[in-house]
């Protein structure tokens, strides 16, 4: 795929992210500003129903299945929050969609 993006968000973790709360904010201010974004967001997350037919549409990225050998593969967590670049990048061997999980709901 080879996109390259970099984030210039506050969290202290080496990744430099933002916090899952300050997404929708993000995407407003680039809705209100005509200004480009690009972030990971749950297609089932019903916060992206308001821009549903505007050129703010959230679109969804297609990428390659989670096989065995790139899941074997995945960046660690520990990588991933690296201060070196090509220890969070990984190896090309596990870059591919997340595996499918159930979910689960616990009654205690």
């Amino acid at each position: 795929l080879n996109i390259s993006l970099k984030s210039s968000g506050p969290e202290a973790n080496g990744a430099g992210g933002y916090p899952n709360a300050a997404l929708l904010q993000i995407w407003r201010a680039a809705y209100a500003t005509n200004s480009s974004v690009m972030m990971y967001y749950a297609n089932t997350n019903p916060a992206r129903l308001p821009f549903q037919g505007t050129p703010f549409e959230f679109q969804r990225i297609l990428l390659p299945e989670p096989t065995a050998e790139c899941l074997a593969n995945r960046v660690s967590q520990e990588d991933r929050c690296s201060s070196d670049p090509i220890r969070q990048v990984g190896s090309p061997l596990g870059r591919c969609d997340n595996d499918l999980s159930s979910l689960k709901k616990y009654v205690i």
